[in-house]
């Protein structure tokens, strides 16, 4: 059973790619992003799509379902900071791995064809890039989240919509779509840090300071997810969740 549930969840999340690759292979390429690059940009933000199902599972990536359920009393009463009791509920390194493992598969793959010079400074930068990544994929959930504290049933799902949304658009090149439209995908919807921009970092298509600047998104993201799930938390001491009920269900 378990095995059967880490291949259909890798499946499900490996779909959202084939599109892309297969335009890719019709037309070797897309823009001037040939196919073992587009390939590396796929494997990249699959296995970014797999450190998230590893460490943020158990709804911690789709917060606003705690939020809007009233269970965030149950992290609150435990004897832990917030962020240590999410971070330890969401880990599931073995049914959350299907989808990093075929990511990594992948990047083998494309390394294979592109000859990528692979030192422990890549390492570095791969490593410094997929926690990134990671980050602000989570700061965007939590910060559409925080509008679950305000309107429960409204908003109770509105983290999972943000986490399609991303992950739906990770994998495309984003050159020459026009300055507007990045500008919009690396602030709104910052999806240009999920697999595009920090893909170009590592393939070697930016230098110096740029090649870092998926982390900088990141730290940005993470104050402003911070800043307002905090302020989601504070009224949330104050009044609990409306849709909790005496015995402790759902009203």
């Amino acid at each position: 059973m378990a095995a059967g549930w880490i291949l259909t969840d890798t499946l499900l999340q490996v779909s959202g790619i084939v599109a892309t690759l297969l335009i890719s292979h019709r037309f070797s390429g897309i823009g001037n992003w040939s196919e073992p690059q587009i390939l590396f940009m796929a494997a990249y933000s699959t296995m970014v799509a797999g450190v998230v199902d590893m460490m943020f599972g158990m709804n911690v990536s789709h917060i606003s379902r705690r939020v809007g359920r009233g269970q965030m009393d149950h992290v609150l009463v435990q004897p832990q900071p917030v962020w240590m009791a999410l971070l330890t509920e969401g880990f599931l390194p073995f049914s959350g791995s299907g989808t990093f493992i075929a990511g990594a598969a992948m990047l083998a793959a494309a390394q294979s064809q592109l000859g990528l010079p692979v030192d422990l400074r890549w390492f570095g930068l791969f490593a410094a890039n997929i926690a990134a990544s990671a980050a602000v994929i989570m700061s965007f959930s939590f910060a559409w989240a925080s509008l679950a504290f305000w309107s429960p049933r409204g908003a109770e799902e509105i983290s999972s919509s943000a986490m399609g949304l991303m992950r739906g658009l990770r994998v495309f090149p984003l050159d020459g779509v026009g300055t507007g439209l990045i500008g919009v995908l690396s602030t709104a919807v910052p999806v240009a840090f999920i697999g595009w921009y920090p893909a170009s970092a590592l393939l070697g298509m930016r230098t110096g300071a740029s090649q870092w600047g998926a982390v900088w998104a990141a730290m940005a993201a993470l104050f402003i997810a911070a800043s307002l799930f905090g302020l989601g938390m504070r009224k949330y001491r104050e009044v609990g969740s409306r849709r909790y009920d005496g015995w402790g269900h759902r009203s």
